[in-house]
């Protein structure tokens, strides 16, 4: 965690998104590839958030962190906020062209929530292994099913 989660390695992953968004949408200028990098740096500074004094500003040194996850019922309806705020701009900005267009990005929200409720509440992982394989699992199954769930909503 020192080099993902630092203040210096969230900003080289940030220029790379955005230069990498940039490398495949030229046409979008650089406008679209601060937006990508922005978004990919809000990631830190929401991690500031909750995260216990275990952020480091560069390598591994002067750790940081507001501490929301010791009041997990308040970092839960934070992390719902910013999940149902989302899909709400989302869901605003498109409209549906099928029933699952119309319905599945609410039920896959839901499903979400729930998911993290139980990361919050429920029995901890067994293991360090066991919670890395689980939550990269969930991130590519529910990036599969936002990415199938979009093809059922056009742009307003």
């Amino acid at each position: 965690m020192p080099y993902t989660h630092s203040l210096d390695g969230a900003l080289v992953w940030a220029i790379a998104a955005g230069f990498v968004y940039w490398m495949f949408r030229r046409a979008d200028g650089w406008g679209g590839a601060a937006v990508v990098s922005a978004a990919v740096f809000s990631h830190w500074i929401l991690d500031l958030v909750v995260h216990r004094p275990d952020l480091p500003l560069y390598d591994n040194s002067l750790k940081t962190g507001l501490g929301l996850w010791n009041f997990p019922v308040a970092a839960l309806a934070l992390e719902l906020a910013f999940l149902f705020g989302g899909m709400y701009l989302y869901l605003r900005a498109t409209e549906a062209i099928t029933i699952g267009g119309r319905y599945g990005m609410v039920a896959l929200g839901l499903v979400m929530a729930c998911v993290q409720a139980v990361v919050f509440f429920g029995p901890p992982p067994s293991s360090d292994r066991a919670a890395a394989i689980t939550a990269l699992t969930l991130y590519v199954v529910f990036a599969a099913a936002a990415y199938w769930l979009e093809m059922k909503r056009v742009p307003k």
